[in-house]
């Protein structure tokens, strides 16, 4: 995962990766008992309100197993864990620039809105 997105010139930290996997909300999809895709996500209070929302970090299917029903089923997974947790709004997306414009699509089939825009400048 690390490595097929614009994110692989920054170092891997898996201490930190455990920690936020450890207190967060993370889905593993397996098949034939084979890990093939994982979502993190967090729920966190808006930064102007108490209100709670759920953030998607990570939503990663192995490319051998895209277009099957891991990814679909992770995102409704974590859908199900912000409901429980009173959230008022879930905010997924893409800033890896890995099949963006598939990713949106996906999340168009779902009921996913698109609302603004992610931008990145290299220093």
């Amino acid at each position: 995962m690390h490595g097929e997105s614009r994110h692989k010139k920054f170092s891997l930290n898996e201490e930190k990766l455990v920690k936020l996997i450890e207190a967060n909300y993370c889905c593993l999809s397996y098949k034939d008992g084979l890990a093939v895709g994982m979502m993190i996500g967090v729920v966190q209070p808006m930064w102007f309100s108490d209100d709670l929302a759920g953030y998607e970090l990570v939503l990663y299917t192995d490319p051998d197993h895209r277009g099957g029903m891991s990814a679909m089923r992770m995102v409704k997974d974590f859908e199900s864990h912000c409901k429980k947790l009173g959230c008022k709004d879930i905010n997924v997306g893409s800033s890896v620039d890995v099949c963006t414009d598939l990713v949106n699509k996906f999340y168009s089939a779902l009921g996913y809105k698109t609302c603004g825009f992610v931008a990145h400048k290299e220093i």
